[in-house]
């Protein structure tokens, strides 16, 4: 198949890093066009949109390997000119996830999602996404052959023309969490494939996600409803059979309530791991549902305790229709309102989530210590993805996230900047896509009525909608499952 990416590489990105960008900074910081009162109105949120969705797709066609279809985790930039000046050259299952995802809200027709993928010509966006989508399964397809031990779980890899190697230090390791976000889009997109015609790459993520529905229970379960963080593979050229692996690290096991539920749900719905096992599955989970009430001049509200409460744990709830069920929704817009409220009361103009700072160390612990179990200790770094759930739950997220792209250096020409550090004035030169398209993702909506559709089509969904309601409901009261107005800001 030729290559349709014709804007793929207008010029080479990594030649120009030194150079004056080929557009002005009033072209792409258009954030202080806007205000705050801008989101209640239609026409302004969608001319807001427009802007951001044009600059981010010149990230996107930049941000994976044109000849074997896999994402870059992202690049360095100039912190003058703005330029990339190195890429990334390493992915991991989640940012396959994010792409995956929106290539397959393209081929649906999201004329959004299509201004991503060309940004030069949308109405071509969906023969490039065809044409990326069949480079990335060849890509899957070469090391199922050469490893399959893996069992099609993806380890953190670095990225070259002719696929992908395990990252140092991942040659016989498995990550569940980073593959149930993965999983999840591989099951949306073989569906889309199916439903638009496009039978032949349909039938080749079919066969992707039930050998990964196939193997998940020997790879990643290791019994009394344990679901391993990190599985070793004892021989990678083997056949998945459970005896071929083993936990990673003793007690370290993917038990959260947030993101990390993607496989537990996946799991449940498709595996082969009986009644019993997914009754202690969620029943050790139970344990890890937490309440925390945060008080409001309104009243308390009643929240799921985070980690650090950074937004990046409410990942899946862009990808499931946890939202779809009552008191799962109540939960999450308190949540949110929570998040925005808290910033709003310390003057904090943004959002926090673990993110790169400006020296480009990964900073887990940025939270909100009130709400968090960890020990918070970053409070004075914010990211633009931050805003991610928040947008999710309504159109005043837009707010935050334009408030966060206003500080000096957040707008690039390849869309918003990683974060921005409050005490020394400084943005982080990096453009990733779990600090970039996550908040794509939940502008475009997420994919969770889509895969709500999926569910409902093969049987799944009112299994789904059980398991997320009782779950909820043992931990938090379901008698009110009215929800507050978010984003009503302090003057």
């Amino acid at each position: 198949m030729a290559s349709p990416l014709t804007h793929h590489q207008l010029y080479d990105p990594l030649t120009h890093h030194n150079r004056k960008s080929f557009f002005n900074p009033e072209d792409y910081c258009f954030a202080r066009k806007y205000f705050e009162t801008d989101f209640k109105d239609p026409e302004k949120t969608a001319a807001f949109l427009s802007d951001l969705f044009f600059w981010e797709g010149r990230f996107f066609g930049i941000a994976y390997n044109e000849a074997s279809g896999l994402t870059y985790d992202g690049y360095a930039i100039d912190s003058e000119t703005l330029e990339p000046k190195a890429v990334r050259n390493w992915s991991a299952a989640s940012k396959e996830s994010l792409h995956i995802a929106i290539l397959a809200l393209a081929i649906m027709g999201n004329s959004r999602a299509r201004t991503l993928i060309d940004w030069v010509n949308p109405d071509r966006a969906v023969q490039s996404a065809l044409y990326i989508l069949e480079r990335k399964i060849s890509s899957y397809e070469k090391f199922d052959r050469e490893q399959p031990g893996f069992g099609g779980f993806l380890p953190w890899f670095t990225v070259s023309d002719h696929g992908f190697e395990p990252l140092a230090g991942w040659a016989d390791l498995v990550p569940a969490l980073d593959n149930g976000q993965l999983a999840w889009s591989i099951y949306l997109v073989y569906d889309v494939l199916e439903q638009t015609g496009n039978t032949a790459l349909s039938a080749r993520y079919k066969k992707r996600f039930d050998l990964m529905a196939h193997t998940c229970t020997a790879i990643f379960y290791d019994g009394r409803g344990l679901i391993r963080a990190e599985a070793r593979i004892l021989d990678t050229i083997a056949v998945p059979i459970a005896q071929n692996y083993v936990n990673n690290v003793d007690n370290y096991y993917l038990d959260d309530p947030y993101e990390g539920e993607l496989m537990a749900f996946f799991i449940t719905l498709f595996s082969t791991l009986g009644k019993e096992n997914t009754r202690l599955l969620w029943q050790r989970k139970q344990k890890n549902l937490l309440e925390v009430k945060y008080e409001t001049p309104g009243g308390n509200l009643a929240v799921v305790r985070g980690h650090w409460y950074s937004s990046h744990e409410k990942w899946n709830f862009l990808v499931l229709p946890y939202l779809d069920v009552p008191l799962a929704k109540k939960v999450f817009l308190d949540g949110e309102w929570a998040r925005t409220r808290y910033s709003t009361a310390k003057r904090v103009p943004g959002l926090f989530a673990s993110v790169h700072d400006s020296e480009g160390i990964y900073l887990s612990a940025c939270g909100i210590q009130e709400l968090a179990t960890e020990r918070v200790t970053h409070r004075r770094v914010i990211s633009p993805y931050a805003a991610f759930p928040t947008i999710l739950a309504g159109t005043e997220g837009l707010a935050w996230l334009n408030l966060m792209l206003q500080h000096p250096k957040m707008q690039t020409p390849y869309g918003a900047a990683e974060s921005f550090d409050l005490d020394t004035g400084r943005a982080a030169p990096l453009l990733t896509w779990d600090g970039k398209m996550t908040t794509v993702l939940a502008a475009l909506g997420g994919v969770h009525a889509q895969i709500a559709a999926c569910l409902k089509k093969d049987g799944k969904y009112a299994k789904f909608y059980s398991v997320c309601d009782t779950y909820f409901s043992k931990t938090f009261c379901s008698e009110d499952t009215s929800t507050p107005t978010i984003l009503k800001r302090m003057a």
